[in-house]
């Protein structure tokens, strides 16, 4: 089965933006960042917080977050609607549904706690 070159790119876009994710969270941790917004979903209690250095890094960390899951969550749904014929692609599909949302729950788990 071929793949469409904008399906593609979209797989491409999610690869480059979890990556991001995980490099970003690297540069958290190695920060002492963490607690730059103590809050979770929100940082400081607001949507756009005043963006010291620790908030700036941690809220940059949730942006990308949030960019790579949308990005993710359209591959998804792109993969199910075009392509649920090809059973491996649909079940990597499957589990990034699973565990991209898993992953943020963990995220913010770890900030509240």
């Amino acid at each position: 089965m071929s793949f469409s070159p904008r399906y593609r790119a979209l797989v491409y876009a999610s690869l480059v933006a979890s990556f991001l994710v995980v490099v970003w969270g690297g540069i958290v941790r190695v920060t002492g960042s963490g607690l730059g917004c103590p809050d979770w979903p929100l940082c400081h209690g607001q949507f756009l917080p005043s963006l010291d250095p620790a908030t700036r890094i941690e809220w940059t960390h949730r942006f990308l977050a949030i960019v790579s899951g949308l990005t993710v969550a359209a591959m998804i749904v792109w993969t199910v609607v075009a392509y649920r014929a090809d059973r491996r692609v649909l079940v990597l599909a499957l589990v990034a549904a699973v565990l991209y949302p898993l992953q943020a729950v963990l995220g913010g788990i770890t900030v509240v706690l």
